[in-house]
């Protein structure tokens, strides 16, 4: 028994219906809740496609190069064209990253395990932190480039 069960026999022992108010009918979603995710999410829609088209016609109508600028019907036939390229280096990408991820969560859980390896690592991490960088930046009162440290 949940607490919500007990406030429904509480405030409602004799009218049933009124139990359920508010709740989401079973295999969609209230109108209300649809006009709100509309208000949220159509104005959106709405400028993206507006900004597509506009590139489309503004790049059709002024002669664009394609190497200038692509017309987003070229960069999408492309796209369908070069798919299984695509989604070959996409999922060899995922799938380094999320096993780089688990390698890297996998340390830190047996680093923080030790303290030993604890004190350890962030010894040598304050020390590559505090490693000098220099830079370079043109000096606007002498139009000469000088030099700069972050020490």
């Amino acid at each position: 028994m949940t607490e919500r069960d007990d406030i429904i026999r509480e405030s409602h022992e004799t009218d049933v219906p009124s139990a359920f108010e508010g709740d989401v009918p079973v295999g969609g979603r209230t109108p209300a809740a649809i006009r709100e995710f509309g208000g949220k999410y159509l104005p959106a829609l709405f400028s993206f496609l507006v900004v597509i088209l506009l590139w489309e016609g503004l790049t059709r109508l002024f002669g664009i190069e394609t190497f200038v600028l692509p017309k987003p019907s070229e960069i999408i036939s492309s796209f369908v064209e070069t798919w299984d390229v695509v989604w070959g280096a996409g999922f060899k990408t995922l799938s380094e990253a999320l096993g780089g991820f688990v390698i890297g969560v996998s340390l830190v859980f047996d680093i923080f395990d030790s303290a030993i390896n604890s004190t350890l690592v962030f010894q040598n991490l304050s020390g590559t932190a505090s490693t000098p960088t220099y830079s370079f930046s043109l000096d606007s009162d002498t139009g000469m480039y000088k030099a700069g440290t972050n020490t």
